[in-house]
């Protein structure tokens, strides 16, 4: 089965799916499953097309297709979503091989600085795309797909922004994100170690506030992994946590190195 066809067809909140979506990367590499689909003219149909667009890697054409159709319903909606995500670099592949791979029992947050990594280099453009893609799920109905949406949708801004932080356009690592000091220092509030290095205060600002959204999505439905990786990052905020503090949790506990 397509990747893409468990986003429009099934809920994402069953985390089942997510072996399902990895398994068939490999065979989507290899092979063109959508040979010769006839012009989209409703809404099923475009939708098919850009469920094969996606597929494809083209994910571009997918958002242009799902965007020109004016009676959008949910499955509109996800699939729009995911697809600005994927021009934006958070591609299902990339997305299932590190924030779907999260266990509470190793408690593994550094999922987050893995998909920032996949998503070096990140700009301004590609941040507001993600925020585009906010607003296509915003747009769902309230109900569990819509909340997994911007659970994740949300963690997916989180990284982006610390992938900004890169300074070589390759790769972000800690000392990217705050002077060197920062690095196995204790975040309290004031976190006086953790000045910023490339990581400004906003981006700080903004890492926090997706993840508290993050969480606020996640709270309001059973979302399986998605409501143990909100909370266990919202957890690692200080109460009162300033701008420093969130760098030091970037630093700390999202990034490996």
């Amino acid at each position: 089965m397509r990747p893409f066809e468990f986003i429009r067809r099934r809920p994402l909140y069953i985390v089942s799916i997510v072996g399902a979506i990895l398994a068939v990367g490999a065979t989507m590499q290899a092979c063109n499953l959508f040979g010769g689909i006839d012009e989209a003219s409703s809404r099923e149909e475009k939708i098919t097309k850009a469920q094969a667009q996606m597929d494809q890697d083209k994910c571009a054409d997918a958002v242009k297709e799902l965007e020109s159709i004016t009676d959008k319903n949910d499955d509109v909606y996800q699939m729009l979503g995911w697809a600005q995500l994927c021009t934006a670099g958070a591609t299902i592949e990339r997305v299932g091989k590190s924030l779907f791979s999260y266990s509470s029992d190793a408690n593994n947050l550094s999922v987050v600085g893995r998909l920032a990594n996949q998503m070096v280099p990140t700009d301004n453009a590609k941040v507001a795309t993600i925020d585009a893609a906010l607003s296509a799920f915003n747009n769902q109905t309230a109900g569990k797909d819509k909340s997994f949406n911007q659970a994740f949708g949300n963690i997916i801004k989180a990284a982006a922004v610390i992938a900004q932080s890169s300074t070589d356009n390759v790769k972000v690592v800690r000392a990217d994100i705050a002077i060197g000091g920062c690095a196995g220092s204790t975040c309290d509030a004031v976190s006086a170690s953790c000045d910023q290095r490339q990581m400004t205060d906003a981006q700080a600002d903004s890492v926090f506030n997706a993840i508290a959204d993050a969480e606020g999505a996640a709270s309001r439905a059973d979302i399986g992994v998605g409501n143990r990786l909100a909370t266990n990052l919202r957890n690692l905020f200080p109460t009162g946590a300033g701008s420093n503090a969130k760098r030091c949790v970037v630093v700390n506990n999202l990034l490996s190195e």
